[in-house]
This record gives structure tokens, sequence and C-alpha cells, in this order.
């Protein structure tokens, strides 16, 4: 899958269970929210998302459950 981050595309492998808009993903310490997936037929995924900007509810919660994702070169 491809990953449109801000700073720029990333290309990842597949995560254990599929990625739905609203997850969220940490890539280099940083979490981001899944804004859309967009599938086409034989393509990779491409996946647009934004930072979660830290708000008390967000520095309250734990990374714990939020997928990170592997480098597809790794």
């Amino acid at each position: 899958m491809v990953v449109h981050f801000p700073d720029g595309d990333r290309e990842f492998l597949y995560p254990s269970r599929e990625l739905a808009e609203g997850d969220h993903i940490w890539h280099d310490g940083v979490r981001y929210r899944i804004l859309s997936i967009v599938e086409d037929d034989g393509r990779p995924q491409v996946v647009n998302v934004e930072p979660v900007t830290e708000e008390l509810g967000d520095l309250l919660q734990s990374e714990e459950g939020a997928l990170v994702l592997v480098p597809a070169g790794d």
C-alpha cells in the first residue's frame, strides 16, 4: 500500500488486519488518522492520512491498539 503523508508518500507492507477510514496508524513516532482509502484493481491501496492533533483526550490514550506500519523494503 502507498500512504500519502503530509511530507511525502511511502510504501508499506499490508498490515495483519485491514485498514479502515478513521483508524489511527503510527509512523516515525507520530499518530495519523486515515482519511480515505482508494483501491484500484490490481494496484496497491492508496491511503490518505492527516496528523492527529494532540488534545487532552489524545494524550490520555495509549498508542496500544493503533497499527504500526512496516516499510515495504524491510
